[in-house]
C-alpha cells in the first residue's frame, strides 16, 4: 500500500494546477472511517434540495465507498486520483472531527473551512488539562525529529488548521462560551443545533411528547454512551437502565 504521504506530494503538485469550482462541496467524518453526523445530515440536504451543487463525500473506508456507492451517493476514496481532483476543486471543505476527517483539502485561494463538530463535546476540558501533570504523562515531550515530521505530515496531508476554518459550530448557547474558550478568538462559534437531541431542550416541542408515562415531578436523564467500537463488539453496560437506584423515581 502507498504511504498516504506520497498522495500528499502528488496532491500538493495537482492542487498548484487546478482551481477551485464555484459550487464544489466535500465532506468528511470521524478521520475518513465512517459516514455520519453533520457531514452526512448536510450532504444528503444538498444532495435532495440543491442539485445543482458538486456534493460529494471524501472516505478512506472501502466499506464506507461501496456503501454509498449502492445507495447512489457521489463518493470518491481519498487516496485516489479522484479523491485528489475532488479535493483540489472543492470550494467548501464540511467535516466534524478533525482537518483529518480528508486529506489534501489545502489551504486554496477560494476555498473556505467549516467545522461542524460532531457530537455534543465539551472542548473546554482539552484546554484545562494541556499544562497538567496527567496531559505531560500521556503526551510526552517531542523530539525535534517528531516535530519535524508532525510539521510535514500536516503539510502533505492537511495543510489547514482549525483557526483557517470559517466558523465553529456549537449545539446549544450552553455550549458556546466553552467552545469559545477552546478555541480561543478565531474561529467564531456559530449555535446551529444538533438534530439529535436539540428536542429535549425545547418546551414548547417536548410538551406533547408521549414517549415516557407519569413525568411529573421527576427527572429525566438520558444516557448515550459512545460506541467505540462502531458497531463491533459489545457496547459498554447500560448502568443507569439496570441500577433500581436510578428507576424509582
Amino acid at each position: 500500500m502507498i504511504p498516504v504521504t506520497f498522495y500528499g506530494i502528488a496532491a500538493r503538485i495537482i492542487n498548484a494546477f487546478v482551481p477551485v469550482k464555484r459550487k464544489a462541496w466535500v465532506f468528511g467524518a470521524d478521520f475518513g472511517r465512517t459516514y455520519r453526523e453533520g457531514s452526512k445530515y448536510l450532504l444528503e440536504y444538498m444532495l435532495a434540495n440543491h442539485p445543482d451543487y458538486d456534493c460529494c463525500f471524501i472516505t478512506k473506508s472501502p466499506q464506507v465507498f461501496m456503501d454509498l456507492k449502492c445507495k447512489n451517493i457521489p463518493v470518491v476514496m481519498n487516496c485516489s486520483l479522484s479523491g485528489i481532483v475532488k479535493a483540489a476543486k472543492a470550494e467548501c471543505v464540511f467535516t466534524t472531527q478533525a482537518t483529518a476527517d480528508m486529506h489534501f483539502t489545502f489551504k486554496k485561494k477560494g476555498r473556505r473551512f467549516f467545522y461542524l463538530v460532531h457530537g455534543q463535546p465539551l472542548k473546554i476540558a482539552q484546554s484545562a488539562l494541556k499544562d497538567t501533570e496527567y496531559w505531560k504523562k500521556y503526551h510526552g515531550k517531542e523530539s525535534v525529529f517528531e516535530r519535524i515530521k508532525r510539521k510535514v505530515t500536516h503539510f502533505l496531508n492537511e495543510g489547514y488548521t482549525m483557526d483557517d476554518v470559517e466558523f465553529v459550530a456549537a449545539t446549544s448557547d450552553f455550549l458556546k462560551p466553552f467552545m469559545e474558550k477552546d478555541f480561543g478568538s478565531k474561529p467564531p462559534v456559530k449555535v446551529m443545533g444538533m438534530p439529535r437531541n436539540d428536542a429535549l431542550f425545547q418546551p414548547d416541542r417536548m410538551k406533547n411528547e408521549k414517549w415516557v408515562e407519569g413525568l411529573d415531578g421527576r427527572f429525566v436523564i438520558t444516557y448515550m454512551p459512545t460506541h467505540r467500537a462502531y458497531g463491533k463488539g459489545q457496547a459498554s453496560p447500560h448502568h443507569l437502565k439496570t441500577d433500581r437506584k436510578y428507576n424509582n423515581g
